[in-house]
C-alpha cells in the first residue's frame, strides 16, 4: 500500500471517530467501510443491552425491511459471529462453514465479511459487508479480511466512545437534577431554622411591648440587640434560600424522549432485579417543561419501583392527553401501597415500615412531588384493588 493509500485510510479512520453520537457514528462507520472495502451491500447492527438483541441502525443497498429485523445473540449469521466474538470471511455459500450448516444461504451473495465489533470483553455490534454475483469486484480475499478486522477494532472503539459520551450527557442531566434535590433539602433546612427564629422574635417583641411587665433600660437594650441579630440571621437565611433556588428551563419537549431517557438512567437497577418494562407513550406528544427535572421525577419513581416492587416484577408507563394537560401513569406489579400510606410516602424521610431495612434516603418521592408541583402539576398514588402500585402525574401542556 503506497503513501497516498495510507493517507486515504487514515482519513476514513478519522471519519469513524468524528462524532460522539451513536447514530452518527454508526453511519460514519458504514460510510467509511463502503469507501475502504467496496461492498455491494452492507449493514451495521448494534447490540441493545436492554433488549438483549441486535438491530440494524445503518444499511447500504438493502431493503428498508432490514431496519425492523431483530437478531438475538447466537441467532443467524450475525448473532453467531457476535456470540463467538470472532470475525469471519465467507466465500461462496455460508452453510458450507462449520457452525453455519443450518443457515439458508443467499444465492446472490458470493462473499461476505462478518465482523463483530468488540472492545475488551464487550460486544457493541456486527458489521456485515457483502459482494454479489455480477459484481465488477472479485470476492473478498485474505488481505481485505485482515484490513477489515483492523477497521472493526476502530469501529468498536468509536461506538464505545460515543456510548460513553452519551452516558456522560445523561449523567450531566442527573447532576442538574441533583442540584434541585440539594436546593430542596436546603430549603427545608432553612425553613426549620426560620420557624424557631420567628417564635423567638415574637417572644422578644412581647417582652419589649411590656406584655410580661416593665423592663429596665439595660434589659431593653439587650433585647433590641437580640432583635438586630435575629434580623441579620433572617436576612442571611433569605439570601441563602434565594441562591439555592433553581429557575426552571421550560421548553417544548417530546414526552417519549423524557421517558426513554429516564428508563435508560435506571436500566442497571431494573436489570439487577429482572424487572421487565413497557412504554406506551404517544411518540408525538409534546409538553412544556424543564425536561431534566421531569426526567428526574420519573427516575425517582422508577428507582422506587426497582427497589421495592420485588424481583421479576414489571413496570409499565403510559401517557395520554386530557384537555389542557397530560396524565402519566407509572404502574408496577409489586406489593400494593396501603391506602392510609398513599399520601405519607410523599413526606420527607417517610418510608413504609416494611421497607425500613432497604437502603434509601427517603427523599426520592418527596423530591418528585416538589418537581411536579413546581411545574403546576400534581402527583398521587391510585388504589389498584390490592394489585401493584399506580403512580400518577398530571402536568399542564403549557
Amino acid at each position: 500500500m503506497n503513501e497516498v493509500e495510507h493517507q486515504w485510510d487514515n482519513q476514513e479512520i478519522l471519519t469513524v471517530y468524528s462524532s460522539l453520537e451513536v447514530a452518527a457514528t454508526a453511519r460514519n462507520i458504514l460510510s467509511s467501510a463502503r469507501n475502504l472495502f467496496s461492498p455491494d451491500s452492507g449493514s451495521l447492527m448494534l447490540y441493545e443491552r436492554k433488549r438483549r438483541c441486535f438491530s440494524v441502525v445503518s444499511a447500504y443497498n438493502l431493503p428498508r425491511e432490514v431496519f425492523s429485523s431483530v437478531i438475538r445473540m447466537g441467532e443467524g449469521v450475525a448473532g453467531r459471529v457476535a456470540k463467538q466474538r470472532k470475525p469471519f470471511l465467507f466465500v461462496g455459500e455460508v452453510n458450507k462453514y462449520s457452525g453455519f450448516t443450518d443457515i439458508n444461504p443467499r444465492s446472490e451473495i458470493t462473499s461476505s465479511l462478518c465482523l463483530p465489533l468488540v472492545s475488551g470483553v464487550a460486544i457493541f455490534g456486527v458489521l456485515n459487508l457483502n459482494r454479489k454475483q455480477g459484481s465488477l469486484k472479485s470476492s473478498y480475499g485474505k488481505e481485505e479480511f485482515e484490513n477489515a478486522i483492523e477497521f472493526a477494532s476502530h469501529a468498536a472503539l468509536a461506538i464505545k466512545n460515543a456510548r460513553f459520551a452519551e452516558t456522560i450527557i445523561k449523567q450531566n442531566r442527573y447532576l442538574k437534577a441533583a442540584d434541585l434535590s440539594r436546593a430542596t433539602i436546603i430549603s427545608e433546612l432553612l425553613h426549620e431554622l426560620r420557624t424557631p427564629l420567628s417564635a423567638l422574635r415574637s417572644s422578644i417583641d412581647n417582652l419589649l411591648a411590656g406584655v410580661f411587665g416593665a423592663l429596665t433600660s439595660e434589659q431593653k437594650l439587650k433585647l433590641e440587640k437580640m432583635v438586630t441579630q435575629i434580623e441579620r440571621i433572617d436576612g442571611m437565611i433569605s439570601r441563602v434560600h434565594k441562591s439555592a433556588q433553581k429557575e426552571l428551563k421550560l421548553k417544548k419537549t417530546l414526552l417519549s424522549r423524557i421517558v426513554s431517557d429516564a428508563f435508560d438512567s435506571v436500566e442497571h437497577l431494573l436489570d439487577e432485579n429482572s424487572i421487565t418494562t413497557e412504554i406506551d407513550v404517544p411518540q408525538e406528544l409534546e409538553i412544556y417543561v424543564d425536561a431534566s427535572m421531569i426526567e428526574q421525577a420519573i427516575v425517582n419513581i422508577l428507582t422506587n419501583a426497582a427497589r421495592y416492587a420485588g424481583y421479576g416484577a414489571s413496570v409499565t408507563i403510559s401517557a395520554e392527553k386530557e384537555d389542557e394537560s397530560v396524565l402519566i401513569r407509572i404502574y408496577n406489579t409489586g406489593e400494593p401501597i396501603p391506602e392510609e400510606e398513599m399520601e405519607k410516602i410523599f413526606e420527607e424521610n417517610y418510608r413504609l415500615p416494611k421497607h425500613s431495612n432497604i437502603e434509601g434516603s427517603g427523599l426520592g418521592l418527596p423530591i418528585a412531588k416538589k418537581i411536579v408541583e413546581s411545574h403546576g402539576g400534581k402527583i398521587w398514588v391510585e388504589p389498584c384493588g390490592g394489585k401493584g402500585a399506580m403512580f400518577c402525574i398530571r402536568l399542564p401542556l403549557r
